[in-house]
């Protein structure tokens, strides 16, 4: 495995139910996106794909506010999209949902506090199992953002449901 403290890789999880995963995710180090260096995701060779997490910070505990792939771009080509200075770019959903969740005035308001979330990066095998597992954790952690209905008790365990395909869609839940 690599260096990076932000990085989990799915093994680590996959035995756990999902009532679990959230406070593990809690209690495990994240990073500032803003103090996150390129040659940090471009070192991630084990794990080049899956999924990030974003958290505000807040009070006695972090707050997850989105969850995201990368499976069809690495991370060093998705979470930086994320965080363009341009309000029309392709990619920069993080700031846009932080305008509308937050109800912030501008942009680039939106910019700064997404630039000051944390990350926690969970590397993936494979890239179908990354669309499922986000479509689990989408479902089951429900973040601000991008919150989903959830369809799970938090008593499956994670390899069964990859396992056997039986996840949340998170764009029908929607």
């Amino acid at each position: 495995m690599t260096g990076c403290t932000y990085l989990i890789a799915e093994s680590d999880i996959a035995p756990m139910c999902l009532s679990d995963i959230g406070s593990f995710f809690e209690s495990h180090a994240k990073k500032v996106v803003g103090q996150i260096e390129l040659r940090e995701l471009a070192s991630l060779r084990d794990y080049p794909n899956g999924i990030y997490l974003f958290y505000k910070s807040g009070g006695q505990r972090d707050e997850l506010v989105y969850v995201g792939k990368a499976t069809s771009r690495s991370f060093i080509e998705r979470i930086p999209a994320h965080f363009d200075s341009r309000e029309d770019a392709w990619m920069n959903s993080l700031p846009k949902h932080a305008m509308r969740s937050e109800k912030l005035g501008t942009y680039q308001d939106a910019l700064a506090l997404a630039l000051s979330l944390k990350v926690l990066l969970l590397g993936v095998q494979g890239k179908s199992e990354g669309g499922r597992m986000e479509g689990v954790l989408r479902s089951f952690l429900a973040p601000r953002y991008n919150a989903t209905r959830s369809r799970y008790t938090g008593a499956e365990l994670l390899s069964d449901l990859l396992a056997t395909g039986d996840v949340a869609d998170p764009v029908a839940d929607k």
